[in-house]
């Protein structure tokens, strides 16, 4: 139960991000997540402040707390530190990547794209439709763009 406070990092705060990111950039997306996290961060907070007056318990406290810590040491919005393994690969870019294209159901949902993407190669996903013809290319470029990435 816990985890669905709907406070970044936890599961549910996680589920907003990924909401907001639909429709907005994944700054933006963060950012207003944030917003929410603070607003019910306060509030339990305020609660643990009050609770004191009448049963002193530090540890709902130590939790707060760290949850804040959790919430403002993260900047880039994802476990996964997406933005920082993009870099990484920009720099390997420069010794130079092998092409690898994967073909897919036209049907496939981008997300699922993710499982495929390594450091060392660049990918092109080729969605086929049910005669096994090209439908459409995205370079993982364009994946990160649709994405909100990059």
């Amino acid at each position: 139960m816990f985890n669905f406070l709907p406070i970044y990092p936890l599961d549910f705060g996680r589920i907003i991000l990924a909401l907001y990111t639909k429709n907005n950039t994944r700054k933006v997306a963060l950012k207003k997540t944030k917003n929410i996290s603070i607003i019910f961060l306060s509030i339990a907070f305020f609660i643990y402040l009050v609770s004191i007056s009448f049963c002193f318990n530090i540890t709902f406290g130590l939790v707060c707390l760290n949850l804040a810590n959790l919430l403002f040491e993260s900047s880039d919005g994802t476990s996964f530190k997406r933005e920082l393994f993009i870099l990484h690969k920009a720099k390997l870019i420069k010794r130079g990547l092998i092409e690898k294209n994967i073909y897919i159901s036209s049907a496939t949902p981008l997300y699922t794209l993710f499982k495929f993407i390594d450091d060392y190669h660049y990918f092109n996903f080729i969605f086929l439709d049910n005669d096994f013809n090209i439908s459409h290319t995205i370079s993982e470029a364009e994946f990160y763009r649709k994405t909100g990435f990059l």
